[in-house]
């Protein structure tokens, strides 16, 4: 019985004293035992996995600098191992850009961009994706008004996003080729039914086959539109990233609610 007090009392004062720290000392230490010139943490994909879950959200219980600095020293830790480097780097949007994730962070998600940009460790064609996201930050910004680009409407005219302009406007931005058409079409109309605002949805990568099965899925008082030129696929406009997504714009154009 004392052999076995002598080998818990140290393990349950160490998680004791664990249990006692603070975000910012859990966060500090967090990498500690990880060798990052070593891809063996990835053996087990689902607990790296995990591991980097955990640590997103002690970024999001600690103030935003600290936070911010926590990253910039992470992402130079894991820049000795291209691999870990890419790896980790695909996870920050995951955790920090994704509508559905509860560590969702605009500033967080705006340091890492900077840093992987600046850092140039990963090659042109892998650097791509994180180009695209930075070009379209605040583009949709809480307070921004849009610009004013064409649309071609379900039916053939053409109008432009300054038409709708009335008396607020409720947009949803959809990927033409997603399955989930109809499923976004009503839980939007469930969220805003009895809404003054004119609902306006935009697709990107449209066909004509996939424009007919949207105006067919979509409720009465929807307009169903594309931009005829690419600059929405191009990422001109909008975060693709985020799509399917909504903007709620008010009667003077401005966003009042950004891709929720």
């Amino acid at each position: 019985m004392r052999i076995l007090r002598s080998i818990l009392l140290p393990v349950l004062l160490l998680a004791l004293a664990a249990s006692c720290q603070s975000p910012q000392e859990k966060l500090a230490a967090y990498w500690d035992d990880r060798d990052f010139s070593s891809l063996e943490a990835f053996s087990d994909y689902d607990a790296a996995r995990a591991d980097f879950e955990a640590y997103a959200k002690l970024l999001s219980e600690v103030e935003t600098e600290v936070a911010a600095n926590s990253i910039r020293s992470f992402l130079d830790s894991v820049s000795v191992n291209y691999g870990a480097y890419s790896v980790y780097s695909s996870w920050f949007p995951i955790c920090l850009h994704s509508l559905d994730s509860p560590y969702r962070s605009d500033e967080l998600f705006y340091c890492f961009l900077d840093k992987i940009l600046s850092d140039k460790v990963l090659d042109e064609y892998a650097i791509e994706d994180y180009k695209n996201l930075s070009s379209v930050r605040g583009n949709a910004a809480v307070g921004t008004e849009l610009p004013d680009f064409s649309l071609v409407l379900s039916d053939g005219s053409r109008m432009q996003l300054s038409d709708f302009k009335r008396r607020g406007l409720l947009i949803l931005l959809l990927d033409a080729t997603c399955p989930s058409c109809a499923e976004n079409f009503a839980s939007t109309d469930a969220e805003y039914r009895g809404s003054d605002v004119s609902k306006l949805a935009i697709l990107t990568n449209v066909t004509a086959e996939n424009m007919a099965y949207a105006r067919s899925v979509a409720s009465d008082g929807w307009t169903v539109s594309y931009c005829p030129s690419a600059d929405f696929e191009n990422w001109k406009y909008f975060d693709l990233s985020l799509f399917p997504c909504r903007l709620l714009l008010g009667s003077d154009g401005k966003v009042v609610k950004s891709y929720h």
